[in-house]
Formats: C-alpha cells, sequence, structure tokens
C-alpha cells in the first residue's frame, strides 16, 4: 500500500510539471567550428594574407640579421688593428643595431600577434551573427559545438548550412 502511494505521488509530480514537457520543446543544433573555420573562404583569403605579410616581414628580418652579422664579421676582422676607443665604438654601434633589431622583430611580433587576433574575433563575430541567423530561422533553442558533445543525430548538425551562408554572405559583401 505504501509503495502505490509513492507511485502515484511520483506519476502526479510527473504530470503537473510543467518543465518536464519542455524538453521536449527544444530543438537543438549542433555546428563544427574547425569545419566551418577552415571553410570560410573569407577567412581563409585573409589568413592567406597574413601569412603573406609574416613571410615579407621575415625576409626583411633575415636581411637585417644578415647586415648585423656582417658588421659583426666586419669588426671581428678589424678588431686586431682597431684602437680601444674605435673597439669601444664598434661594439656600442654592433650593441646598438642589435638592440634595434630585436626591438624590430619584437614590434613585428606584436603587430601580427594584433592583427591575428583581430582577423579572429572578426571570424568569430561573422560566424556566431550567421548561427544566430540560422537558429532562429530553424526554431532551434541552443546550438552546440560539435567537439563537446559525445553523440548527437546527424540530423542536428547545421554545419554545411553555416558554411553556405557564410561564404555566401562574404561574396555578396565583396561585390559591393
Amino acid at each position: 500500500m505504501k509503495t502505490s502511494k509513492i507511485l502515484l505521488l511520483i506519476s502526479a509530480l510527473f504530470i503537473s510539471n510543467p518543465m518536464l514537457y519542455a524538453v521536449d520543446l527544444i530543438k537543438i543544433g549542433v555546428i563544427d567550428m574547425i569545419k566551418v573555420g577552415a571553410n570560410y573562404e573569407a577567412y581563409q583569403n585573409s589568413n592567406e594574407k597574413l601569412l603573406d605579410k609574416r613571410d615579407e616581414i621575415q625576409k626583411v628580418i633575415e636581411r637585417e640579421e644578415k647586415r648585423v652579422m656582417d658588421m659583426y664579421q666586419d669588426y671581428k676582422n678589424k678588431v686586431a688593428v682597431l684602437s680601444e676607443e674605435q673597439k669601444k665604438e664598434q661594439e656600442d654601434l654592433l650593441e646598438k643595431e642589435d638592440k634595434k633589431l630585436q626591438e624590430f622583430v619584437a614590434d613585428q611580433n606584436k603587430l601580427l600577434k594584433r592583427e591575428k587576433e583581430e582577423l579572429d574575433a572578426k571570424t568569430k563575430k561573422d560566424i556566431l551573427k550567421i548561427v544566430e541567423e540560422i537558429a532562429t530561422e530553424q526554431g532551434l533553442s541552443v546550438v552546440l559545438e560539435k567537439n563537446l558533445i559525445v553523440w548527437s543525430r546527424p540530423d542536428f548538425d547545421i554545419t554545411e548550412l553555416v558554411i553556405e551562408k557564410l561564404n555566401a554572405t562574404a561574396q555578396d559583401s565583396t561585390k559591393k
């Protein structure tokens, strides 16, 4: 008798609690952000330009390093015939040039890092805008990142739709 009263009470709680039914109303979407980033053409193009810029900066750095190394080699070749004052002047000049090169490298690294962060932030903003549009259109309650979940039904995946819409939006904005 006691068991049937407990079962009746539990059944009443489940029937009367509307939150238990809300689970059926939640629509879930899943997105593979890595795949989106890899297939977002505007991001890939901008990232490629950033890599080209990095390569150009690296060439400048290598030229400057060679110049400083040549100065150092020249100093080593002449050190035996230089006066103490001339040695000090050459050493100070070499130290100054080396410091200037190190500052240039640090400044360029900061610049590239900032540009990469700005590109990533803009890309994330673009992606989130499209995800929000698709989620609204499809009546999704929540969109989860695919690599954070163990399993989902394939029909929950909106990745391809996001990629298509991102690339279409990017193409439209470049035509304007």
